[in-house]
């Protein structure tokens, strides 16, 4: 049973963005069959944000159906088979291993998997405008409809749209994925270029641009567009397998973020065949010291921030078994925190806070229903800290929680 806070995206409004986002990347590691989310580099006195491992999730079997795992294959520059993709509106995550393509959740489970009906993918983009996936097996891209889950025992889906050939200066595409400003694609090669690409199967006005930033490789292995950023500035990730370079369309750095404050780094760990972008709220800071006999009280998020999920859900744990949870929210984030006794310390900042939603904490626990309209302003970034209250004038105080807006 959840409380919903009716107001979330009315008190979203109100509040100011300067272009930073709390969100992951999720990189493919296709030799190890991992997926890895990771954020950052952490910088500053707080070292901010939380990462730069966030999670680390093994494909494991069955999954629902007793389905296949996708097999383990090179990562570029040995190999250029093997994507990652993103739903950020249902938080699944599409994986391939060129002929396989598995789906995993939000939290890491292995779901199923369906054979792909393109040969040997090099690419995959999630379009989620339309609920589709688009595929490139290097030379050709075309759309799919995912088959309902568990889809393992299912015939292959077909494609829903005749393939086209892209228009690459030099093919194969190495990844590619979906811009969801405008559906375009941003597909890469293996001669370190990216293409916007229409799909009419035409260049995009954006054009070819080079990724050499960062000292990347020439065999590129993915793209991710930053579905957070200003629509009109096309702020993607390319990776090489090792690298990343945050850039923008014509190859200079895009504008440095919250969670992307530098625009070259290098993976955590491993390599990659594929990279995705995930709208997932993220952890910072410490909660309160231990008081009832379990773990601080902790604020996490179920879901993913994006336009149109109306399943989006904050939660908050380790309370007082008897008590109330409040949640506040501020445009801005306390570096360093402010200590208000030893241990309680407030992650906000205290230029307008505004308390956003109030409920009852029976055994210290709390789901707040947050339903996200489908329409709402992007980029835009919310800074989230609760409390629980035990009746007795006992405080307790969570991690906060930095929350942005990303398109589906």
């Amino acid at each position: 049973m959840s409380t919903p806070i009716h107001a979330l995206l009315f008190v979203a409004a109100l509040v100011p963005c300067a272009g930073a986002a709390p969100q992951t990347l999720i990189a493919y590691d296709s030799q190890a069959r991992v997926l890895r989310e990771f954020a950052g580099p952490p910088v500053g006195p707080c070292l901010l944000p939380a990462g730069p491992l966030v999670s680390v999730s093994p494909l494991l079997g069955p999954g629902l159906g007793n389905c296949a795992l996708p097999a383990a294959v090179q990562a570029p520059p040995l190999g250029i088979e093997g994507d990652v993709a993103v739903d950020r509106l249902r938080d699944i995550v599409y994986v391939t291993d060129g002929t396989r393509v598995a789906r995993v959740s939000g939290a890491g489970v292995f779901l199923d998997s369906f054979l792909s009906p393109m040969p040997a993918l090099t690419g995959l983009g999630f379009d989620g405008a339309s609920g589709r996936l688009w595929v490139t097996d290097g030379d050709f891209a075309a759309p799919l409809v995912p088959p309902a889950l568990p889809a393992c025992a299912a015939s292959t889906p077909p494609l829903a749209a005749a393939p086209f050939l892209l228009p690459l200066p030099l093919l194969p595409a190495t990844g590619l994925d979906v811009d969801p400003f405008d559906g375009s694609l941003f597909v890469t090669d293996a001669i370190g270029g990216v293409t916007q690409v229409l799909k009419t199967g035409l260049v995009g006005p954006r054009g070819t641009w080079s990724a050499a930033a960062c000292g990347l490789g020439s065999i590129l292995a993915d793209v991710a567009v930053d579905g957070s950023a200003l629509g009109q500035l096309g702020a993607h990730y390319v990776t090489d397998g090792k690298r990343v370079a945050y850039i923008l369309p014509g190859g200079t750095p895009a504008p440095s973020t919250w969670y992307t404050p530098t625009p070259c780094f290098e993976l955590v760990v491993g390599g990659a065949a594929g990279l995705g972008f995930a709208g997932r709220p993220l952890p910072f800071g410490a909660p309160s010291a231990n008081n009832f006999g379990v773990l601080g009280p902790r604020l996490e998020a179920v879901g993913q921030a994006v336009l149109g999920n109306g399943a989006f859900v904050l939660r908050a744990s380790g309370g007082p078994p008897v008590g109330v949870f409040v949640l506040w929210t501020s445009p801005a984030a306390n570096c360093p925190p402010i200590p208000v006794t030893a241990a309680i310390a407030i992650h906000l900042g205290l230029s307008s806070p505004t308390l956003l939603a109030s409920a009852p904490a029976p055994g210290g626990a709390v789901a707040l229903a947050a339903p996200l309209a489908p329409v709402g302003p992007v980029p835009l970034t919310l800074f989230l800290q609760g409390f629980f209250l035990d009746g007795v004038g006992g405080l307790r105080s969570t991690n906060g929680m930095a929350l942005s807006l990303a398109r589906p």
